[in-house]
Order: structure tokens, then C-alpha cells, then sequence
């Protein structure tokens, strides 16, 4: 459920503001300046668990005392992406001067750090145009999660069958990490670096035996919450003498554990998803014989007649067509793309009109300070995009790149495209789409 408040903070620079802006002869000193009316700028802070704003604007003072936005950093930034003013939220003059031109207002509820406990880093921009001898009022800034949370939970009954020495550590893949304890209850949140990956290392004594797995988190996009549960196994098959221990067929593992995932940067809770044991020897079902799909049964399929999908393409001299086609029995509900590039940096990929990353089924960027619509960049390098993408009886896209091959000549490196898709029915299939230049 969704709730808004403001500092009070807020209140008070809107009550000054209105006494000094109050005198319509404002003059900036130099014509080719104007002001920016801080007192505007009303941070909304939204997830799914925790949000943080004021349904009623800056019209509710009552609510305004809920929470204290002061710490909140302010930075605005000009068309160049230069850092020309920053203050914290209660720190910002009521009517800065800036010149005339376009600038970005960029909120952040902290500084970013790799791993840390309690540490949600809530972002959000908006941009305003400055325009001489005018003062310049500001929309509300949405500010999104942008990093990861992870909370982990032992059952009483697994608490009660080890000695005390649960430990759980998460650990991203710039090995970072943070270690929970069997009882520990807070979150602890993690960069988001595109489309992460954490793992989870299990140790432990549990019904006498030493427990030692590990555990991969798989696909984390900013703004999820992890929720991992490690709970005892009761086996009846198993004999006495081997229950807790660690045996090639599986039987005798003594933890089971399950995640949850949910979305906090929307306020609808994504649908559980428990996934499978840790991959340890002897726990898949029948791991020789597979289990091809039956009619009727979903699928996401990636082919190509131009590109290598398994190896890494060499972009130099290129010529032709470069095109994915992207096969979903169920339907598209999203196409998401993340471009990791050395050389195509957020700047270079803005002067086309993208961002580092997007989803063609609605032509809007995913990066959470970003959060632009990119359809028009996107249309003119021939991606489809929409209803293109989702619409009725689509169960085929053809991701087009050709026009945007010889860029990677221009800006070499390692380029790759992670393309996720995701049906109708919430199953998701993803491939990487390498070059090397």
C-alpha cells in the first residue's frame, strides 16, 4: 500500500519561500540567469515495503512529521553532466542562481557503498529548464530502491538442531560480503551492478554433522528483495545413522532452502518464486535422463542465422544483418536489455538516445536515475518496441542490431548485450550476446 510524506523540512522552506518570492519584480543580476525554487523539490520515496512521501503535497502538513528527509543529498548537474551545486536536503538555500540552460536535480537517500546493514539507497532525478529572470519550480522527484536487499531466516527447528554456529554469508561478485547469523533480522543491501549475482555460503553444525553449501542468487535487478529461508530436512526414508549426513545420493542433507523474491520499486508484490536446492551432488532428479518439454509446456528460445550466440562476435568489418530472433510460446510481457560495454559508456549510448538499460516491450530506460522514455531512440535504431513486442499472438521478436554494429568499431572493447525475457506467464529465459572489438 502506498503512503506519502515530507520532512518538515519541506513546510518550512514553502512558508519561507512564499514570504520571498512574494515580490513579483524579480530581477536575476544578470539577465542570462534564474532562480531554482528549492522549496519545490518534494523527494517521493517509493517500494512496496517502505514508502516514504506525502499523498497530499506540500497542501498536508500533518504528515510531514512522519520522517525526516534531511540527510537526503541534493545534486543538480547541467546539460554536460557536470556537478554544479550539491547540498544535503535541509542544507539547500531557498533560490539559487544558475545560468540559463537544462539541468538535472539528481536525490539520493545516501552514499553508495558495496555491501552494508540498513543502508537502502533510494534515487531519483528530474530535470528543469532555468530561463532568465524567472524563478523556476521543480516536479516531484521519484526516487526509487537502487541497490539490492537480502534478508536470511533459520527456522526454530534448524536453530534448535545445530550447535549455535550458523553462519550465512552473501557475497557479491566483486567480493563484497556480509555474514548473518542464525537470529540476525536485518537486511543487508548490495550494490546492483546490471542483472547481479550473490552467493550464499551455508556453514554449520546441524544434528552433529558439519554443513558446508553454497548457494547462487541469479538474476537480481535493483530494487528486489532476496528473502532466503534455510530450514531442517526430515528425510523419513532416511536411516538413523545417516540423517545430517552429507551423502552422494542427497538423502542425507540436513538443510533445505528456498527463496522469495520481491519487487520494492513497484507497489505490487512480485509472485513467489521458491527455487530449487543448492545443485550439490546427488540432489538433481534423475540428472542423466532430461525432461524435454511436452506439448503445451512454455519456452524461450534465441537463435541466429548472422551471429554466434555461444562464442563472441568480431564487430571489425561487418557487414549484413545482425539479428536475435527470440522465439516465446507464451507471449513477450517484457524484453529487458542490458548493454555492459567498455566502450559504449552511458554518455555514448545517451548521444543515440539509449541507456545502458531498457526494455523494449515498453521503449523505457531501466536505470533507476534515468527512468526516461527511450522510444524514439530505440525506434530510429530499428529495435522494435511496444506493441511490437507485446502484443496479441506476438510469440516471435526479431532483436535487430545491424545498425548499431559499426558503433562497436568506434568505441571498441568488450561489448556484451544480456537480453531477459519474460512471458506472459512470468517464466524468464536469457542469453548474453557477445563482441569483442
Amino acid at each position: 500500500m502506498k503512503t506519502r510524506y515530507l520532512s518538515i523540512f519541506a513546510a518550512l522552506a514553502l512558508v519561507a519561500c512564499v514570504s520571498s518570492c512574494s515580490d513579483d519584480s524579480f530581477q536575476a543580476e544578470n539577465v542570462d540567469e534564474g532562480k531554482l525554487n528549492t522549496s519545490s523539490i518534494i523527494p517521493e520515496v517509493t517500494n512496496a515495503e517502505i514508502i516514504i512521501s506525502d499523498q497530499q503535497g506540500a497542501q498536508h502538513v500533518a504528515s510531514r512529521r512522519v520522517t525526516d528527509l534531511t540527510d537526503y543529498i541534493i545534486t543538480v548537474e547541467n546539460s554536460r553532466g557536470e556537478t554544479v551545486a550539491n547540498w544535503t536536503y535541509a542544507s539547500m538555500p531557498q533560490l539559487p542562481v544558475f545560468p540559463v540552460g537544462t539541468y538535472t536535480i539528481k536525490v539520493a537517500s545516501c552514499e553508495e557503498t558495496p555491501a552494508a546493514w540498513e543502508a537502502p539507497l533510494f534515487l531519483g532525478s528530474q530535470t528543469f529548464e532555468i530561463r532568465k529572470n524567472e524563478v523556476t519550480d521543480v516536479q516531484t522527484v521519484v526516487c526509487k530502491l537502487a541497490n539490492i536487499a537480502v534478508s536470511v531466516t533459520c527456522t526454530d527447528e534448524l536453530v534448535a538442531a545445530s550447535e549455535g554456529d550458523i553462519n550465512i554469508t552473501v557475497t557479491s561478485k566483486d567480493a563484497h560480503s556480509l555474514t548473518y547469523s542464525a537470529n540476525e533480522t536485518r537486511k543487508g543491501y548490495f550494490q546492483a551492478m546490471g542483472q547481479t549475482t550473490l552467493e550464499v555460503h551455508f556453514t554449520g553444525t546441524v544434528n552433529g554433522n558439519a554443513e558446508d553449501f553454497r548457494y547462487v542468487l541469479k538474476d537480481i535487478a535493483a530494487g528486489q528483495h532476496r528473502k532466503v529461508n534455510f530450514s531442517l530436512r526430515n528425510n523419513p526414508n532416511n536411516p538413523p545413522d545417516e540423517v545430517g549426513n552429507i551423502t552422494n545420493d542427497g538423502d542425507g542433507i540436513s538443510v533445505s532452502t528456498t527463496v522469495t523474491g520481491v519487487d520494492l520499486t513497484s507497489d505490487t508484490p512480485v509472485e513467489e518464486e521458491v527455487l530449487p536446492d543448492n545443485d550439490r551432488p546427488g540432489q538433481e532428479e534423475n540428472p542423466d535422463e532430461p525432461d524435454p518439454p511436452t506439448p503445451g509446456d512454455w519456452n524461450i528460445d534465441f537463435t541466429s542465422e548472422t551471429l554466434n550466440l555461444d562464442g563472441i562476435n568480431n564487430p571489425v568489418g561487418w557487414t549484413g544483418d545482425a539479428i536475435v530472433q527470440i522465439t516465446s510460446t507464451e507471449g513477450f510481457a517484457k524484453l529487458e536489455v542490458e548493454i555492459d560495454s567498455e566502450g559504449l559508456t552511458p554518455d555514448v549510448l545517451g548521444g543515440v538516445g539509449l541507456s545502458s538499460k531498457f526494455d523494449l516491450a515498453t521503449g523505457m530506460s531501466l536505470v533507476p536515475v534515468d527512468n526516461m522514455d527511450l522510444s524514439a531512440g530505440l525506434s530510429g535504431l530499428k529495435f522494435p518496441i511496444k506493441e511490437a513486442v507485446t502484443g496479441d499472438g506476438i510469440t516471435t521478436v526479431d532483436f535487430v542490431i545491424s545498425d548499431f554494429v559499426p558503433l562497436l568499431n568506434i568505441y571498441p572493447g568488450k561489448s556484451d548485450f544480456i537480453i531477459t525475457v519474460t512471458d506472459k506467464k512470468g517464466n524468464v529465459g536469457s542469453m548474453t550476446l557477445k563482441f569483442q572489438s
